[in-house]
């Protein structure tokens, strides 16, 4: 029996080296997506992801341990922004954590998301919870509201980087403007390289990797060294401050805020947009 048990454990010690491996190789692979999909292909299998990743199974785990609170950040936000009152617009609102907890403050909200199981889900807890919180299915990138139809607006858990492009996130936070009144704060949050990060050997060939093939006849032109794509879900990873305020200032927004540690910023449109 000893001998049986010593080459089970040698087999499993060989499957577990290979698998890490093929972890790796994956990975590998996996961070060239972005140099190959256009930006429409590379949003639409990012709102595939979600449309998984929100299971029935998953509603309802979820639905039993959430506690509806803001994160401190949003918290502090809201507090030193006079953000207390109005309607507004919280896109990628999922299960509504964001939308129901800002909703308990007296705001008006109006939540939307991609996926129709989260925006059932999601109005059912603000009806149990008994707060002014309506769901809408919906893209945040391409919203169907009129001109001036909130007071302010909150991109939730990141999503700012699920925007492939500069020129696309620059467009998009351009015309989102039009949907606030004057005076009205848009709040993003965004994913950002630590500082003093260091990057892997993995990391390193893979981004050299992707900037040859992004030189490549065919390759998406919009790609950008930051652009990632773990588990098929596609993000920009800022890789300094100058890098998000430049894109911002790009995009003719006023940066009243930014805070590079806790990924967030609050900006506000010049009165002629």
């Amino acid at each position: 029996m000893a001998v049986i048990a010593y080459f089970i454990s040698l087999f499993v010690q060989i499957l577990q080296g290979i698998g890490h491996y093929c972890y790796r190789l994956s990975t590998l692979l996996e961070g060239l997506l972005p140099t190959l999909m256009s930006p429409s292909q590379i949003s639409a299998q990012t709102r595939a992801h979600y449309r998984k990743y929100y299971s029935p199974q998953h509603l309802q785990t979820t639905s039993e341990s959430e506690p509806y609170l803001l994160m401190p950040w949003e918290d502090d936000v809201l507090t030193r922004h006079a953000i207390r009152s109005g309607r507004m617009l919280i896109m990628g609102s999922g299960m509504g954590r964001e939308s129901i907890a800002i909703a308990r403050r007296g705001i008006d909200v109006v939540g939307v998301d991609a996926n129709s199981l989260a925006v059932r889900a999601a109005q059912h807890q603000a009806k149990a919870a008994g707060v002014r919180a309506r769901f809408h299915e919906a893209d945040y990138q391409t919203l169907p509201y009129s001109p001036g139809s909130f007071d302010h607006a909150l991109l939730s858990a990141t999503m700012y980087s699920a925007i492939p492009g500069i020129a696309h996130r620059q467009a998009w936070v351009g015309n989102l403007g039009r949907l606030l009144k004057p005076g009205g704060l848009l709040v993003l949050s965004f994913i950002c390289l630590p500082r003093q990060f260091q990057v892997s050997r993995l990391g390193v060939l893979r981004r050299r990797c992707s900037v040859l093939l992004s030189k490549l006849p065919g390759a998406n032109p919009a790609y950008q060294v930051g652009d990632e794509c773990p588990g098929g879900h596609f993000l920009h990873v800022f890789q300094d401050e100058a890098e998000l305020r430049k894109e911002l200032d790009g995009a003719g927004v006023v940066i009243h805020e930014l805070n590079w540690n806790q990924g967030f910023a609050v900006i506000a449109y010049p009165p002629h947009s």
